[in-house]
């Protein structure tokens, strides 16, 4: 049985989420594919964009806040995107280690 727990449209990618018994899946629908993935997190509730912030609640009852610099344009998929990786990686730091690892460089965040 599947549940529907979010659908959106960032810049014309379509988002949804939604459970297939315990396991949470997303649909991702681009211009001329269709991906359906298993999440490593927990399914999202709710997505609030508000300038400069991102913030996404977890069905888990947690929430990711993400915020653009002031000398940052606000982009909602950004935004959403960043919010995810923090959660699936811990942390900001926890991207820029494995953005640091992927790209072969030493990591120049203080962590």
């Amino acid at each position: 049985m599947q549940e529907m727990i979010l659908k959106m449209d960032v810049m014309g990618i379509e988002y949804e989420s939604f459970f297939v018994g315990e396991l949470p899946i997303a649909k991702v629908t681009g211009h001329i594919n269709e991906k359906l993935v298993a999440m490593p997190y927990p399914g999202i509730k709710k997505v609030i964009f508000n300038n400069p912030a991102t913030i996404i609640l977890w069905n888990d009852g947690t929430r990711t806040v993400v915020k653009c610099n002031e000398r940052d344009i606000y982009d909602p998929e950004k935004g959403f995107a960043m919010a995810i990786s923090e959660k699936v990686l811990g942390s900001y730091s926890g991207f820029k280690r494995e953005m640091a690892k992927w790209e072969g460089k030493p990591c120049e965040e203080k962590i």
